[in-house]
């Protein structure tokens, strides 16, 4: 119960923190509590099993409608969803107890870290974080919210009122939302914008003071990224290094596996992520 209750007091402060019409927030907040109050106490579910083995390609029935099994995120958790009559929602079940660990309110469940315990989750469009032990650690207030490779703890990219920031799995604000954007480089940086200026930031030392050196930046896969200096184009390695003396006035790519098509003093080559010339 005190789950249920700490539950439910997060999803009302969730719903309380959108800026829409009060009369919004009355509406999905009776709906929410509506949508737990079917679900409190984890109920046991031993319909949901043959022989204590989960049929991942049925659908189930209980008293609230169909139950459909998702994705199996570990050998005790998967997630389970429910199609009411004008949307779809979902839940985590764990299969050792034949308990639901979340009740059946979120319009999405993605990216679960079972080595972490964390869900992304979402709710009448904004999004949080689920603890799969049982608590929603982060309340569903973001725009968008999506994983940061970081070994040792759990960071989330995220955004509010247009702007983009930086969290941990307490919510905490590592980063704050002063950047037009941020996007993942490498295992250990992010690419960070703001007004029309790019920059590189290590995981490792976060900052809102960094030095915002291109004009323009693309991703080149995951681990390369082609800047922009003025009118000016060069590679940038995952160790944050310039991979070329030569800048050249164009750098286009067909795709990440293949050479670059570069441009200087009028004619075209070809170079490859190491910046050897290819093709004169």
């Amino acid at each position: 119960m005190q789950h249920t209750f700490a539950f439910v007091l997060l999803i009302a402060f969730t719903l309380l923190s959108s800026t829409e019409s009060l009369g919004q927030q009355k509406r999905k907040k009776e709906k929410q509590y509506i949508e737990l109050d079917k679900a409190k106490d984890s109920p046991r579910i031993e319909n949901y099993f043959n022989d204590d083995k989960l049929n991942l390609l049925g659908s189930l029935t209980n008293e609230f409608g169909t139950i459909s099994i998702g994705k199996r995120w570990s050998e005790d958790v998967v997630t389970v969803y429910q199609k009411r009559v004008n949307e779809t929602l979902f839940g985590l079940l764990r299969i050792s107890t034949k308990t639901l660990i979340t009740p059946f309110v979120f319009n999405f469940i993605d990216d679960v870290s079972i080595q972490n315990n964390i869900a992304i989750v979402s709710i009448n469009g904004y999004y949080g974080a689920f603890d799969t032990r049982g608590e929603l650690v982060i309340p569903c207030i973001y725009e968008s919210m999506n994983y940061l490779p970081r070994m040792d703890r759990v960071l989330f990219t995220v955004s509010k009122n247009g702007q983009y920031g930086i969290i941990d799995s307490s919510n905490k604000i590592l980063l704050p939302f002063v950047f037009n954007q941020i996007k993942r480089f490498g295992d250990f940086n992010v690419v960070v914008s703001r007004e029309g200026k790019h920059g590189i930031m290590s995981l490792m030392s976060l900052s809102d003071n960094v030095e915002l050196t291109w004009d323009d930046v693309t991703l080149y896969g995951l681990d390369m990224l082609i800047v922009r200096k003025e009118s000016l184009y060069n590679l940038v390695s995952p160790q944050v290094e310039l991979i070329s003396p030569q800048w050249y006035s164009q750098l286009t790519f067909s795709g990440s596996s293949k050479p670059l098509i570069a441009r200087l003093d009028g004619k075209y080559g070809l170079i490859d992520k190491a910046g050897r010339v290819l093709l004169r």
